[in-house]
């Protein structure tokens, strides 16, 4: 189990690490390989079974052109909240580390996507000096848009659905919905 304290190094390690891919000099014939965006932004998670809104998030992730519609991408995130019962805060934090595949179209000057994106959900609440932790694989299903803002940065706004199983804690399987405002920065020409 990867203990929620390290999520925020992993996250960070693999964000620097795309970067440093992506400013990688390649020979002309692996441009393909090239990640095509990076991406980052704002994210509120809502856990309609808690009736819980974690309201302070983030997401980082990128991808990497397979064909002219399909792409290859990986996300890391976390989604916090505090709130004060009983003279003690309760903090919830939400981390992900998740990749897949994505699937896009240009209407006009929008490109839609579909994606569907599996991995690693680490949720861990901190209150009256106790935390518990679980990791559980989780599913997101999503769908979004990217408007550009210029020829290599553009606005996304996107919805998911995460689908989470029981996890190490033996708890029950759960869902939550996301939304995410941000920027991409396109990588490549295509």
């Amino acid at each position: 189990m990867i203990a929620g304290s390290h999520v925020g190094s992993w996250i960070t390690a693999i964000g620097v690490g795309m970067l440093i891919v992506a400013a990688a000099p390649r020979p002309a014939d692996a441009q393909m390989w090239i990640p095509g965006e990076v991406s980052g932004g704002y994210v509120y998670l809502a856990d309609p079974v808690g009736h819980n809104g974690l309201p302070a998030g983030w997401m980082a992730g990128g991808s990497l052109r397979l064909t002219d519609w399909l792409s290859a991408v990986g996300e890391g995130g976390i989604s916090t909240t505090t709130t004060t019962t009983f003279g003690s805060d309760i903090r919830v934090r939400v981390a992900t580390i998740l990749g897949g595949v994505r699937a896009q179209a240009r209407l006009g000057r929008l490109t839609e996507f579909g994606q569907l994106a599996a991995g690693v959900v680490l949720g861990s609440a901190t209150g009256f000096g106790v935390t518990d932790t679980n990791t559980a694989f989780g599913l997101q299903p999503g769908a979004g848009l990217d408007y550009p803002l210029s020829a290599r940065v553009a606005g996304r706004a996107q919805v998911d659905v995460r689908f989470i199983s029981g996890g190490s804690n033996e708890s029950s399987p759960g869902h939550e919905f996301r939304l995410l405002v941000g920027v991409v920065l396109k990588l490549t020409s295509r």
